[in-house]
Formats: C-alpha cells, sequence, structure tokens
C-alpha cells in the first residue's frame, strides 16, 4: 500500500495522473442520485450500473462502454 501511494503522489505531482479517473478508480461513483438510464443488464448492480455511466462521461475511451456492454452481454457475462 505505501508503495502505491508513494508512486501515485510522484506521478500526480508530475500531472501525469488524470485526477477524476484516480478519484473514480479509489471511490467510485458517490453521486446519491439515482442512475440516469435505464440498467441494460440484469446482472450487474444498480451502483455498478451508475459507475459506469460516470466512467463514461469522465474520458472519451469510455464514451460508449454501455451500450456496447449491453450489446455484448453474452462475451461480458461469460469472461
Amino acid at each position: 500500500m505505501y508503495s502505491f501511494h508513494l508512486t501515485t503522489r510522484i506521478l500526480i505531482n508530475q500531472n501525469k495522473i488524470d485526477m477524476g479517473l484516480f478519484n473514480f478508480l479509489l471511490r467510485g461513483n458517490t453521486s446519491l442520485d439515482p442512475a440516469k438510464t435505464k440498467k441494460g443488464i440484469p446482472w450487474i448492480s444498480d451502483a455498478n450500473w451508475k459507475d459506469l455511466e460516470l466512467l463514461q462521461t469522465l474520458d472519451n475511451r469510455f464514451k460508449n462502454f454501455n451500450a456496447e456492454l449491453v450489446e455484448n452481454e453474452k462475451l461480458w457475462r461469460d469472461w
């Protein structure tokens, strides 16, 4: 744990860590608001669906993640 903390502090000071993504990694979606979209997969918890909604807004690489997850549900479930 100490190594993780030390490394992340160094990278934060060098502006090499996106703080929005880093906070998401540590905390997930802490909003008290319900999910904005209907959960498209029954085996994902409501909290995880809400986390995925937030993740889509933090980085363009994840902007279509929920739609792709629903499209490829069987592959994700099998994985």
